[in-house]
């Protein structure tokens, strides 16, 4: 998860070289981020290096925990009669902590207007409108898995025989 952060870190301003227009088209590239910018790279970090707004986040869980699994597993086999054999297993799974990511800032969809117009406003429609993504990458889940595989089989019998084949 650290990792995960620090790489996504350097995709943000001023850690990064890359700045997205995303309302720019290929006749006008920079709609949108006239006022940003970028151009000349000195190649350096001034302090003075302007946030492209709207900013995007990537935080971890106050209290993050690592993620972690357990397996278990049990079988017993049993002879009831002369040709009737059982056989009960039992198969358990946990998982802890499972990340996800979950954006804090997710644009409340508005169901007044058709999807076109809302696709157009995104960013309008968030809760702190000066932030993109909020992503927080969270813990809040656990899974379990249990099963139960019952078996009952019978032999062969009356002349008839199984072949093994190698």
């Amino acid at each position: 998860p650290e990792t995960w952060m620090l790489n996504n870190m350097n995709d943000h301003t001023p850690f990064s070289f890359t700045v997205q227009f995303l309302d720019g088209q290929f006749d006008n590239p920079y709609a949108g981020g006239q006022n940003f910018n970028v151009f000349p790279f000195a190649g350096d970090f001034d302090p003075k290096t302007p946030y492209h707004l709207p900013l995007q986040v990537d935080v971890l869980e106050h209290q993050f925990k690592l993620p972690y699994t357990q397996n278990w597993n049990l079988t017993v086999e049993r002879k009831l009669a002369a040709d009737w054999w059982l056989r009960v297993g039992y198969v358990g799974t946990s998982t802890a902590h499972p990340m996800i990511g979950v954006d804090q800032n997710a644009p409340i969809y508005n169901f007044n207007q058709p999807l076109s117009q809302n696709q157009n406003t995104i960013d309008q429609r968030r809760p702190r409108p000066e932030y993109e993504n909020i992503y927080t990458m969270a813990i809040p889940l656990d899974q379990q898995y249990n099963g139960l595989d019952v078996l009952i089989n019978k032999q062969f019998s009356h002349g008839l025989r199984t072949n093994r084949f190698d």
